[in-house]
């Protein structure tokens, strides 16, 4: 059984819900997590696309509206750029993918979220170990998209103990 509110697996016999603190009698919950069937790549990429279009967007207008009130000029990329661009990424991801919604806006729009082998809500330390292994082994997710390992989830995902998976 899961959880209505949080989504979060309990056994038969729970009352309230260890995550939310929510009565679990007679609830059916709003949507289950598919333990077997994992997110194909394609379905990853395209999760990936959308939450760097939005991230580019929210950044994009700080730097327009930045420039719009103080007008100087930038020849090259700055430490503090580049600096803001990885928290930015890092915050957005681990702040989405340890909340109740277990997944970041493009995974939402994909009808997928990242859960941990257990199917429950992973933590905001493990979202960070995550992201930090993702950024790390960046360049090695590209050959494993192409390869044929058998197994759908990526180096970062197996390390952080962590998947993804399709809600229904």
């Amino acid at each position: 059984m899961h959880c209505p509110k949080c989504g979060c697996k309990y056994q038969d016999g729970f009352k309230i819900c260890n995550d939310c603190n929510i009565a679990l009698e007679n609830n059916k919950p709003k949507f289950i997590v598919e333990e077997e069937k994992n997110v194909d790549s394609f379905t990853r990429l395209l999760a990936s696309l959308l939450d760097l279009l939005i991230i580019c967007g929210v950044i994009g207008a700080l730097y327009y509206l930045n420039n719009f009130f103080v007008k100087f000029e930038l020849d090259e990329v700055t430490t503090y750029q580049i600096i803001f661009l990885f928290l930015s990424l890092w915050l957005y991801n681990a702040l989405f993918e340890s909340s109740k919604f277990k997944g970041t806006i493009g995974k939402i729009i994909c009808k997928t979220c990242v859960v941990d082998k257990n199917c429950n809500r992973i933590s905001f330390s493990r979202a960070t170990v995550r992201f930090i292994l993702r950024a790390i082994l960046g360049l090695s997710i590209i050959k494993q998209m192409f390869s044929h390992t058998g197994s759908r989830n990526f180096w970062y995902d197996s390390i952080s103990d962590t998947r993804i998976v399709y809600k229904k």
